[in-house]
């Protein structure tokens, strides 16, 4: 068989550019991450909405944020058919960006580590217990500290 080799050289350059293409392609295209049931919300029952906890930092004061909000799970907010609040959605807080199909790829490989959420920062003792979690927000209430928005007016 005779192949020569600019044809051999031709191949691996085609196959090299259609890869990197793919690859470029792959980061666009990008995933969103649902929250899931078990994640912690406030539960809002004045306005019939539920608020990601870290959404308190970035579009609340504390004079804004009813200290009578409920801790409960996600499920619950959807079972009472409670909105998420505008401000958290618009935020992201509920689907936030997850991996592009390149991202994915590579985390399947071990190449980059899994993203964590916001959800993902309550220790699995934590989410045992919500009375446990309810009585630390309490404690932070009752610290009376600032939330970082307050601090930076």
């Amino acid at each position: 068989m005779n192949v020569s080799l600019s044809k051999i050289g031709n191949t691996l350059a085609l196959c090299c550019v259609v890869i990197a293409a793919l690859a470029i392609f792959g980061f666009q295209v990008k995933s969103y991450v649902p929250t899931p049931g078990d994640a912690f919300v406030l539960l809002d029952h004045k306005t019939k909405t539920y608020i990601a906890p870290p959404c308190l930092e970035f579009g609340y004061s504390r004079s804004e944020y009813d200290k009578d909000m409920e801790l409960d799970e996600l499920k619950t907010a959807r079972s009472l058919k409670y909105k998420s609040d505008d401000v958290c959605r618009n935020a992201g807080f509920f689907a936030p960006e997850g991996y592009s199909l390149t991202e994915n790829l590579l985390k399947w490989a071990g190449l980059i580590p899994p993203k964590k959420f916001w959800w993902d920062s309550l220790s699995p003792e934590a989410k045992v217990s919500i009375k446990g979690v309810k009585a630390f927000l309490r404690s932070m209430e009752d610290a009376d500290q600032p939330t970082p928005t307050e601090a930076a007016q």
